[in-house]
């Protein structure tokens, strides 16, 4: 709700799991509380809703904790059955083969760091839905920043997200695994057999999209 007061999430610990719905913040003067943004728009004026956001441990559905290596991947996620957050990373065997952020964005031929806008618009469409720093209870960056974690950990403290905006966009961004973001589900990539946690469909209340294949979990 507007004005909740989010230092409840103020926790440094990257085992503990975090969630957190309700209206998101534009910058960093909302630290500490929600603001009052739900809905808005990719590059190309569709209207999204920011979702739910949760941390490594959360959307790994606990499996998080044995991802603890650098380039190595939780083997279970919060998506429902057959869907998957992306891997990401900087080696390993899927960071940019299928199953991949990398992967999926160069299918679409947004192959360079200045391809942002057309991430951020139809088909792919990713939320500009910033993140919750649960380490200072700040919630802030909706609207400028889509931040969007992958299942791959840097080491036991930290994993791998893409952060994208209208004109960049980075693969190998290296964040507290206590950080919450919403979290992008493919089922595009889901193309190889891997244990799976959560719902077993999306439907469009859910923010199922037949044209990209993905669902917004919220």
């Amino acid at each position: 709700m507007a004005g909740t007061d989010i230092f409840q999430y103020k926790d440094g610990d990257a085992n503990h799991d975090h969630t957190y719905y309700g209206y998101g913040c534009p910058d960093t003067e909302g630290s500490g509380y929600s603001c009052n943004l739900l809905i808005i728009n990719t590059s190309d004026n569709e209207s999204q809703s920011i979702g739910t956001y949760l941390n490594f441990p959360s959307a790994t559905s606990g499996s998080g904790s044995t991802a603890v290596t650098d380039n190595s991947n939780a083997p279970d996620t919060f998506c429902p059955l057959g869907w998957q957050m992306p891997y990401g990373g900087t080696a390993g065997d899927y960071y940019d083969k299928s199953r991949s952020f990398r992967y999926l964005f160069y299918t679409y031929g947004y192959t360079t760091s200045a391809d942002g806008y057309k991430i951020l618009s139809y088909p792919i469409s990713m939320v500009r839905s910033g993140r919750l720093y649960t380490l200072v209870g700040a919630l802030f960056g909706v609207n400028d920043v889509a931040n969007i974690m992958s299942i791959t950990a840097g080491n036991i403290s930290q994993n791998y997200r893409i952060d994208i905006r209208p004109d960049f966009r980075d693969f190998n961004y290296i964040v507290d695994k206590n950080s919450a973001y919403s979290i992008r589900c493919d089922y595009y990539l889901a193309s190889l057999h891997r244990r799976h946690g959560g719902r077993n469909r999306c439907s469009p209340i859910h923010g199922y999209r037949l044209s990209t294949r993905s669902c917004i979990l919220w």
